[in-house]
């Protein structure tokens, strides 16, 4: 209906060095914002598991704050995150962490039905699709040292 919106996204991502590694670095989501020019603040408390980013990029419409629940991800396994209030309301999606050899296979997976953000489907869907996989190439390659 016109009142709801849908986002759906997938990003993977496969780490050329090992998952011990590679988390080392990608982890420290507070350390997010000195890796990606996009992400011009990056917070994590870790007594509330909520990370806070502040957004900035020429595929957006204005600088967006994301606000969402994750624990800190130090191992493989799946991790599931939300985002309890804001423009997502309600979005859930996991982060699928594992060994592949000595690699390290990354899958993220979202999927929201809210309130319609004002920002057409075609905007919001390219944000979360560019961004996260932006993002997670950004992440693999300098965690990769």
């Amino acid at each position: 209906t016109g009142d709801q919106q849908t986002l759906v996204s997938r990003v993977v991502g496969l780490h050329p060095r090992t998952c011990s590694t590679g988390l080392r670095k990608i982890s420290r989501y507070e350390q997010y914002s000195s890796h990606m020019s996009f992400l011009k603040e990056s917070r994590y408390n870790d007594s509330t598991q909520q990370v806070f980013f502040l957004i900035d990029h020429a595929v957006l419409p204005f600088p967006m704050q994301l606000r969402f629940n994750i624990q800190r991800i130090t191992q493989p396994g799946e991790y599931k995150f939300n985002f309890p209030d804001g423009i997502f309301k309600g979005l859930v999606g996991k982060i699928h962490i594992a060994p592949i050899g000595n690699r390290c296979l990354y899958f993220m997976q979202i999927d929201w039905q809210g309130t319609h953000t004002k920002i057409p489907d075609l905007v919001v869907g390219a944000f979360a699709q560019t961004l996260s996989q932006l993002g997670l190439e950004h992440l693999i390659r300098v965690s990769s040292f």
